[in-house]
């Protein structure tokens, strides 16, 4: 593993909390890797927490705009995911815009839900979650540009996923997200070979079917739940772990 000076376990606590699919998905990479794609995951886990958290757009800017400079300056800031980016970048050439691609989709993110935009939204959540299989791609070795459009898709099924575990059963978007999820999730599965690097950048495509199947078997919420918003959903942590490891080994998505 990388020498990270001592961070590793925060970043390992920031990432299983804030992104587990990735955090674990990053344990089944190569050993010489795994310490470069947990950091990737706290970066994304601090990322949902400004979409989650900041609620005016020009806040979010000025955050965001913190997070480019850090890596560009390497400037040591006793954050422990800033201060390990900037290594990770040079170590793997990771290019800039792959960076500013998820930070811009953060920043579009808190734009649209600001302006009550669903479409932006979705957008902007898709647009992210790509930028993050394409860091993942720039540490295992898969070039951005050739695999653009299998980023792009993944990103969609992902976010589209990942979405469906927020919302109330019975919903009206919900029949619309599991088809856009099974739709781009076939398109993957269609495009992509069994390449060892490539399946490892896009693991966490495994768990897409059981987060569409812990929507469709939920339960309607009484109307007064509703009215307070839907708890998020979740999978058990086992069939979390043996989705990504059965994936990996399998080597497919």
């Amino acid at each position: 593993m990388a020498d990270l000076s001592g961070n590793l376990n925060e970043l390992r606590g920031i990432a299983r909390a804030g992104e587990p699919d990735r955090y674990l998905a990053a344990l089944l990479a190569p050993r010489r890797l795994q310490a470069d794609l947990v950091t990737l995951a706290a970066f994304m886990a601090e990322l949902g927490r400004v979409e989650a958290f900041v609620r005016e757009p020009m806040m979010a800017a000025i955050r965001l705009q913190w997070w480019r400079d850090t890596i560009e300056t390497g400037a040591h800031t006793g954050q422990p995911v800033a201060d390990a980016l900037p290594g990770l970048v040079r170590r793997h050439a990771v290019p800039m815009p792959l960076l500013d691609e998820a930070l811009d989709a953060t920043e579009a993110a808190v734009t649209a839900r600001a302006g009550w935009d669903a479409p932006g939204l979705e957008a902007a959540a898709a647009r992210r979650e790509a930028a993050a299989f394409a860091l993942a791609g720039a540490v295992l070795c898969v070039p951005a540009e050739p695999h653009a459009d299998i980023f792009a898709t993944s990103g969609a099924a992902y976010a589209a996923a990942r979405a469906l575990l927020r919302l109330a059963a019975g919903d009206p978007d919900g029949p619309r997200l599991a088809t856009t999820a099974r739709a781009a999730l076939a398109e993957v599965r269609h495009l992509v070979t069994k390449d060892d690097r490539l399946i490892a950048a896009l693991l966490p495509l495994a768990l897409v079917e059981p987060y569409l199947r812990a929507y469709e078997t939920a339960r309607p919420e009484p109307r007064e739940a509703r009215a307070h918003g839907a708890p998020l959903r979740n999978i058990n942590p086992l069939t979390r772990f043996w989705r990504l490891w059965r994936a990996h080994w399998r080597r497919r998505v």
